[in-house]
């Protein structure tokens, strides 16, 4: 592929849909992690000490996941972010092929950790 080729083809891409689905998925990380100090940091820290630092962040959490404004904005972002997924596959060519290497994958990462569960005893 030449270089012209490749200008051409990045030329292609909507670098505004790649930016607001970047925004979408760090919102979702920051919300799932909101959700890990929330509901079990206190859990985990709960008699081994908690820092100051953990106690604030416990109560920061539990103060965003309780605020019904995260609620509203929790639906919006699920809605860009599927809408922009969406509207970049049918950019795509090969979904089909992307679809069975993504389930590949996830079978692979299923029957691993099923396996782990299983040689430490918690399965």
């Amino acid at each position: 592929m030449t270089k012209e080729e490749k200008l051409l083809k990045l030329s292609k891409r909507a670098p505004e849909l790649d930016i607001l689905r970047g925004i979408a998925v760090l919102f979702m990380i920051f919300d799932h992690f909101m959700y890990d100090c929330y509901d079990m940091m206190g859990y985990f820290f709960y008699d081994y000490g908690k820092t100051e630092f953990t106690r604030e962040l416990v109560r920061f959490a539990r103060n965003y996941w309780n605020w019904d404004v995260r609620v509203v904005f929790r639906q919006f972002i699920l809605f860009v972010f599927l809408g922009l997924t969406g509207i970049c596959c049918s950019f795509s060519k090969s979904n089909l092929k992307r679809g069975f290497k993504l389930m590949a994958v996830a079978i692979g990462l299923t029957v691993a950790t099923y396996g782990i569960g299983v040689i430490t005893g918690d399965i």
